[in-house]
């Protein structure tokens, strides 16, 4: 499917919770309407916004939009998930309601996940509206095994059409609605904060591998929604005591690699100290490779 190619109308679902940024909100469906809107399926779950964003919503015209209004707040997960068991699309793009959009970012992402015979998640490049910088090319791994943006205040991002990453946020992203409603969807455990990462990693657990679309590229304000923090140390907590024997493992791999991209991209974070750190693991991990390879 070529990135400019149309998309086949009920084909695509676009699931966008919503817990007050009422302007943001108003600034999504701007750029959704301005930049190829194809009369695709949109579910909105208001997660009993207190900003004004019902009454807006309720005088709302919008093509193909459905609004559901959660009667108590219940998080990003379950009302993502919520959302995504009343579409009717093949694939589902659940999406943040403090994104601009820009043009051509949906098939880019689309096209990965028809043509990658093992991708699961094709997320986006994000980028700070601010800054024009990178805020999101992609996840990784430190060597506490937390998940960390790749490319994060970058100028320019990989000119790979896709690139292959352990996980990608779900601030925007495009899976299958089979293999999301077969998995469970987000495990709401989690409130605001690491359900993407866990979603990512029970797929990878199967073998589906995610990407980003390099050349899908839009705005995110980034943790615009109220109380987004809140629950950081309990997420991580739960995340780790799941994952963190496995994604240690992977930070000895990639924290290394990114932290000397970074040095290349942004020298003031040039640390003597984390600069012969990262030439230590990146040179233990190649000979453990090394090591599986002679045996």
């Amino acid at each position: 499917m070529a990135d400019d190619a149309p998309i086949a109308p009920g084909s695509v679902s676009l699931v966008l919770p919503a817990y007050n940024g009422l302007e943001f909100t108003k600034g999504f469906l701007d750029s959704l309407r301005e930049f190829s809107f194809y009369g695709l399926e949109l579910l909105l779950v208001n997660d009993a916004s207190n900003d004004g964003t019902r009454e807006y919503l309720t005088e709302l015209e919008f093509p193909g939009i459905r609004i559901m209004h959660n009667p108590v707040n219940i998080g990003y997960a379950s009302s993502a998930n919520l959302g995504a068991s009343m579409t009717t699309g093949e694939f589902v793009c659940f999406l943040n309601n403090d994104l601009v959009l820009s043009k051509e970012w949906l098939g880019p992402m689309l096209h990965g996940l028809q043509s990658l015979p093992d991708a699961g998640i094709v997320g986006c490049v994000q980028r700070n509206p601010a800054t024009d910088l990178v805020d999101h090319a992609g996840m990784f791994f430190d060597l506490e095994g937390y998940p960390r943006h790749a490319g994060h205040k970058f100028r320019n991002v990989s000119k790979e059409i896709f690139t292959e990453w352990r996980a990608v946020t779900a601030a925007c992203f495009v899976i299958r609605r089979d293999v999301f409603m077969a998995h469970d969807g987000f495990d709401i455990s989690f409130r605001n904060g690491f359900e993407d990462v866990d979603l990512c990693m029970r797929l990878g657990e199967k073998g589906f591998r995610h990407y980003v679309a390099n050349e899908s590229q839009i705005f995110h304000h980034v943790s615009q929604s109220p109380g987004r923090k809140l629950h950081e140390s309990r997420n991580a907590q739960i995340f780790l005591e799941r994952w963190g024997h496995i994604t240690r493992k992977y930070g000895l791999e990639q924290w290394p690699r990114e932290y000397l991209r970074i040095c290349r991209n942004r020298p003031a974070k040039f640390r003597p100290f984390k600069f012969v750190l990262a030439l230590w693991c990146l040179l233990m991990y190649r000979r453990k490779c090394s090591t599986r390879t002679a045996s």
